[in-house]
């Protein structure tokens, strides 16, 4: 309950510090922070670390690096809780004030007591290779004391692409243990290269965890036969075995399928609106139709024609519906092509609303003289009577003339001011 109050306290200043993001942002940060309170609530602390580290992802202000410091710390993390203290602070310079700034030094020297140190006896293999708990280490870091977590760690060491070995070793409070670190294994060079849209996937080959989406992942190992596990939560696991050869590389497509049906504790919703609306919309490399999706972090990418591609991670609880818009911004050809069909829409305006209004001023005019010999005739009609039938006549259908081509007239006219009013409104969009 302790650390939901703390973190809750925080969320005004990011809420209202500068500078300021965009409206929708803060919204969607907002709700991951919620969520992420809510998760610590339960008690379910990883979770919320998720939605917490989202939000942070979307609005990557100071503040939020408190309340990062303060899960990572109930996690057991004290590393990376350091971390993000360390940064809090520098970060936030001024704009934390003497009270937080006390409460947050004390917190990184509890987790300094909460550490100890390593520093690995490496051999002379230059393209020697090491992860140190899943994570890639550069081997002069490695040389040097690093702060670690108290308890058991795991070293894996290869040579080059070769497969690697595994070395676990245990760090006592305040202890600076030396590990040696044994002549790597020199095997085989091979590779293989998992494709994989899905996030948090884990990689396991012969029983050793390689690897972690999202992403490509390329995994060094021996030629020969080898058994890869892929992993995620709320999805049924994919076992395969391949034949890895330095010859010639071997590329391994991800292809999880979610539990049917996804459980009702794990499972999760979006909302989604696209600018178009037509979009089509990829969750993790398959079409979306608007099902419910297994809790957890998804890749999403929105598609158009004539539109850039929009492709940005996800996160959404369990349970919970995460509400998204998104406007997909149009590509430089769709463009021009809109510029010059607008540009051909204006020549035609013009064209048609000069003839219009041509067509009606010689109507009007037709008109005008018709009318001065409908009158000349009315007061000189001493002609006979088939002359003056003959006047009339031609007086009708001069009549009907100027007015058929005032009427034309206006038609053009009309459909030439429609053009240059659409050409308006699809520039302003």
């Amino acid at each position: 309950m302790g650390l939901g109050v703390v973190l809750a306290l925080d969320w005004a200043r990011l809420a209202c510090a500068e500078p300021s993001p965009a409206p929708g942002n803060v919204s969607e940060a907002r709700e991951h922070f919620k969520r992420g309170l809510a998760f610590v609530e339960r008690n379910e602390l990883e979770t919320a670390l998720t939605e917490f580290e989202a939000a942070y992802e979307i609005q990557p202000h100071y503040s939020v690096l408190y309340n990062l410091g303060q899960a990572y710390s109930a996690l057991g993390r004290p590393t990376k809780a350091i971390d993000a203290f360390e940064h809090y602070l520098k970060d936030g310079a001024a704009n934390v004030d003497d009270a937080r700034r006390a409460e947050v030094e004390g917190l990184i020297a509890s987790d300094r007591k909460r550490l100890g140190q390593v520093q690995f006896e490496l051999s002379s293999a230059q393209e020697q290779r090491l992860w140190l708990d899943g994570e890639s280490l550069d081997l002069e870091k490695a040389r040097a004391p690093i702060s670690v977590a108290v308890g058991t760690h795991s070293l894996l060491y290869s040579a080059g692409a070769g497969f690697p070995a595994t070395l676990e070793f245990l760090v006592a409070r305040g202890e600076l243990r030396k590990v040696a670190v044994p002549e790597p294994p020199i095997l085989n060079d091979a590779e293989i290269d998992v494709r994989c849209e899905i996030p948090d996937v884990i990689i396991t080959v012969d029983g050793v965890q390689m690897g972690r989406t999202p992403g490509r992942t390329t995994l060094p190992v021996h030629s020969g036969l080898h058994e890869i596990l892929l992993v995620r939560a709320n999805y049924l696991p994919s076992r395969v075995s391949v034949a890895a050869s330095a010859a010639r590389a071997l590329t391994l497509e991800c292809a999880l399928q979610p539990l049917s049906p996804i459980p009702a504790s794990q499972r999760a919703w979006l909302d989604l609106k696209t600018e178009p609306s037509s979009a089509a919309t990829f969750i993790d490399g398959r079409r979306w139709h608007g099902e419910p999706l297994p809790a957890g972090r998804h890749s999403l990418r929105s598609e158009h024609a004539g539109y850039v591609p929009q492709i940005r991670l996800i996160a959404i609880a369990p349970t919970r519906t995460l509400s998204l818009a998104i406007t997909l911004r149009k590509t430089s050809q769709l463009r021009v092509r809109e510029e010059e069909a607008a540009a051909s829409r204006r020549t035609w305006s013009y064209f048609l609303g000069g003839a219009g209004l041509a067509l009606i001023g010689t109507g009007a005019t037709l008109h005008t003289i018709n009318s001065k010999r409908f009158d000349d005739w009315q007061s000189n009609h001493s002609t006979t009577h088939a002359q003056d039938l003959s006047t009339v006549a031609s007086i009708q259908r001069l009549d009907d003339a100027s007015v058929g081509l005032i009427f034309a007239g206006a038609g053009l006219a009309v459909g030439g001011a429609w053009l240059f009013l659409s050409r308006n409104a699809e520039s302003s969009d």
